[in-house]
């Protein structure tokens, strides 16, 4: 998996949930961080071929975490 797109495919998102919501709180300033988005997705996948309720979770969660780092970091 190298890409978001990977992970959404996998995630089978329906989309006609999903809400954007787009608020501005100010100017962010670059964030450095230690481990790149690609690295949260190689997690993500990792985790969630585990198949278990706590690798879900945790595929889940770096999957997120991905995003996070994505925005933040451009």
């Amino acid at each position: 998996m190298n890409d978001l797109s990977d992970c959404i495919r996998l995630a089978e998102i329906e989309w006609s949930y999903v809400e954007i919501k787009v608020e501005h709180y100010g100017t962010l300033n670059t964030i450095t961080f230690q481990v790149s988005p690609s690295r949260f997705l190689e997690l993500a996948y990792t985790d969630f071929r585990l198949g278990t309720e706590d690798g879900l979770i945790n595929s889940l969660t770096n999957a997120k975490r991905a995003i996070d780092c994505q925005i933040d970091t451009y």
